[in-house]
């Protein structure tokens, strides 16, 4: 069985090249540029693709089509919100060419867009934190008049993973970080929630969950709170968490953090 994962750069796919490999598949990785990635200098990684960037979405989709007509893989593995968002966009043409367990493309929009999971969240009484959305053209009058330091300032668009949500303690702070995440598509001011995290992932078919798992965060970089470097595995089968997942009729991988 030949399996292709995307973003072999990411260490998410490589832990997906390695796992796939050791059961005795053929993986493929992709990645946007020549050179060594982590996946491609793994003893698993079968072969390298170089396509197109997922912004360059004409030149990207015509590559990945014809890779997967030359290749014929039994399985696709999308590793990152670019991939996931761009195949799902093609699903149609996709599907057709290998198996690949993609959401329909609104509600990967949905998933993709943190105001719009917010909104959805509160839709569905879920709480969240008290939020404020920014705009680089108006004051920030209405974000102190709403929320005490210290706050969270979280991004939507295409910052690096370690660098999409600031904790701020000043005003000077505030406006550094606003200036600073002036190319992103969504700025969002959040109340600073004390507490541990967790994450929530499931397998789902069609809105039903066909395969869960749950971590609480140990350690998370930054240590005021960002992604896990290391977590351990809990059962708690929350009824909200569940409702997130099941509502938007995602098929494919989902994780729910709160």
């Amino acid at each position: 069985m030949k399996i292709l994962v995307t973003d072999g750069h990411l260490k998410a796919a490589l832990s997906a090249v390695r796992s796939l490999g050791r059961h005795g598949f053929a993986v493929h990785t992709t990645q946007s540029r020549p050179g060594a990635t982590m996946s491609s200098l793994s003893a698993f990684c079968r072969q390298v693709h170089v396509l197109s960037p997922y912004a360059d979405e004409q030149r990207f989709d015509t590559e990945f089509l014809q890779l997967l007509r030359r290749e014929r893989f039994d399985y696709v593995l999308p590793a990152s919100d670019g991939a996931f968002r761009r195949l799902s966009r093609r699903r149609e043409s996709i599907q057709p060419l290998t198996r690949v367990d993609l959401a329909p493309s609104w509600a990967a929009e949905l998933v993709l867009s943190k105001r719009g999971l917010l909104e959805f969240a509160e839709s569905l009484e879920i709480p969240i934190p008290a939020s404020v959305y920014v705009s680089q053209t108006e004051s920030l009058d209405r974000v102190l008049d709403t929320l005490r330091f210290p706050m969270v300032v979280k991004v939507g668009g295409a910052l690096g993973a370690y660098d999409r949500v600031r904790y701020v303690n000043t005003v000077d702070e505030l406006r550094r970080c606003v200036h600073d995440f002036r190319a992103a598509d969504t700025i969002i001011c959040q109340e600073y929630i004390h507490g541990t995290g967790f994450g929530f992932f499931a397998f789902m078919s069609d809105g039903e969950p066909v395969a869960t798992q749950m971590h609480e965060r140990l350690w998370e970089y930054p240590i005021t709170g960002g992604p896990s470097v290391l977590a351990r595995t809990v059962d708690d089968p929350a009824a909200p968490r569940r409702a997130a997942v099941e509502r938007p009729g995602h098929g494919g991988v989902q994780t729910v953090e709160r």
